[in-house]
Parts: structure tokens; sequence; C-alpha cells
């Protein structure tokens, strides 16, 4: 009977010990990490005879330090845990989330009147008048406008307003700047910002026949695009293009504020556009 006691509390012990936990636990810090996209940062955990790290369940090779070092790239998004052993005994952690930011790509608005020559990719600006450019809203730390490289005094806002007396010729204007989250991530505009001021010669009376100063035609001269800006009252209303023997070579009509016609097939020489029954501009095909 004695034995058979004794048994039974060595069995019980046995099973006791089999699924009773180590006496450490182990933890990760910090918690749930946020990364920028050009950015590291570093894991810890307790200090333990021995380390595994682990990725989303799988083990990382190599990664037997107190310490493991995370980026964007090869850590976002994922579970993280340490299988720490102390004294023989092995306990897992529990996980941390490895977030990361991610942003899209900068982009600029513009603003004003202005046309964009797709023959060589400048943006034509009438002289006296203004084109503004805004910067993404998410890129809104560390802005700095540039003009063919060089930083431009002051301009450090998401808006800047650009006026003929601030250039001469084709300048090219960008922009860089970073999220208010992730400071040390500088971007720049992908694309170039050719601006270039031109005489619109059709806007003075002396280039009108008959002229009504809620329409503006430019750029005048023009290879290729000339932009017909006009009021809400005018929309609907018809145009034509003739030549200077008075033959009707293009026409249509106002769909909306700016209307943009194709004259690169058009001959070099003098054109009239007519609006309407009461003006007529003169247009110049280079």
């Amino acid at each position: 009977m004695r034995r058979i006691l004794l048994l039974s509390v060595l069995l019980i012990c046995f099973h006791w010990s089999s699924y009773s936990q180590c006496p450490h636990d182990p933890t990760i810090m910090p918690v749930n990490p946020i990364l920028c996209p050009n950015e590291s940062d570093t894991l810890w955990t307790q200090s333990y005879d021995s380390y595994q790290w682990y990725k989303d369940g799988n083990l990382i090779p190599g990664e037997t330090n107190q310490y493991l070092v995370i980026d964007n790239t090869n850590y976002g998004l994922s579970n993280i845990t340490v299988e720490a052993t102390d004294a023989g005994c092995s306990e897992l952690s529990p996980s941390v989330l490895v977030d990361g930011w991610i942003f899209v790509p900068p982009v600029v608005t513009s603003g004003g009147d202005y046309n964009f020559n797709s023959v060589t990719g400048v943006i034509e600006v009438c002289l006296n008048d203004t084109i503004t450019f805004e910067f993404s809203s998410i890129y809104d730390s560390n802005i700095q406008w540039t003009a063919d490289g060089n930083p431009l005094s002051g301009e450090t806002s998401s808006l800047i307003e650009i006026t003929s007396s601030d250039t001469t010729g084709i300048v090219n204007y960008n922009v860089c700047g970073s999220p208010k989250n992730c400071p040390n991530y500088l971007q720049c505009l992908g694309v170039p910002l050719y601006v270039q001021f031109v005489e619109c010669a059709t806007l003075s009376i002396e280039d009108n026949i008959r002229f009504d100063l809620n329409y503006r035609i430019y750029p005048n001269p023009s290879n290729s695009f000339v932009t017909i800006k006009s009021n809400f009252e005018s929309f609907g209303r018809n145009y034509t293009i003739t030549d200077q023997l008075g033959r009707i070579v293009l026409s249509g009509y106002l769909m909306s504020e700016y209307t943009k016609i194709n004259i690169q097939e058009f001959s070099s020489g003098i054109y009239f556009i007519k609006i309407g029954n009461n003006n007529t501009f003169r247009l110049i095909k280079e």
C-alpha cells in the first residue's frame, strides 16, 4: 500500500512538471513600432542565457542576440516573437506587430491662366499673369521650392505664386518635402515644371477687331495649342477660325471655362477667331 502511494505521488509530480511554465516571461520592447520608409529600429527583450527570434512564426536564421534590428522593407506588417532560454527552460514571448508608414508619391496641383505646350513640355503663361503651384498636403514638413536647382529664398510653404517679374526664359521649378510623421523621409516631385512667360498679343485692343474683356486667347503667337478663356455665361457659344481669305478652317463650341484648340496642322500665318457674333480676335500661327 505504501509503495502504491509513493508511486502515485511521483506520477503526479511528473505530470505537473511536464506542463508548468518557465519562471521567466520574456517580452519585446518597444511594443508595436511604426517605421518610416527609410528608417530602422531595434527590438529588445530582457537578459537571458540565449535567444532565437521569429518572424510570422518562422525562425530567422542567425538572429540569436538579445536584440533584433528591423526595417520597413524586410519586417513591415510582420509579427515578431522571441524564444528566450534561461537555466535550460525556453519560453516564447507574446508577438509584436511591426507596422510601417506608406506614402503616395508627391504631386503638385496648378492654378491660374496658362497653356501647356505638349510639344515642348513648357507651361506657357501670359505676361503680367500669375501661376500657382501647390504641393501635396501629405508632405507638409521641410518644404523647399527650387528654380533651376537653386533654393528659392522664403519659399518654404506648400503654395508658391509665380509672376513674370520672378523669372525670364524657361525656368524649371521643383519642390521637396517630407511628411510630418517621418521628417527624415524627404521626397521631391518626380517631373519637371518648366514655366515660361510669353507675350499674349491678342489681349491688347490693337490686336482685336471687336473685343470683349470676358475672353482671353493665349498663347499668341503659338505653334501648337491656343486656349480660349471665357466666363460661364459663354458656355455653349460657338467659335470659328478663319484664314485671311475668310475660309473656315476650324469651328467648335465653348464647353468650359478653358477651351483648348489644336492648331498644329495650321499653316503659318494670320488667322481670326470669331466667338459668337460680336467678338473677333487675331491669331498668329508660327
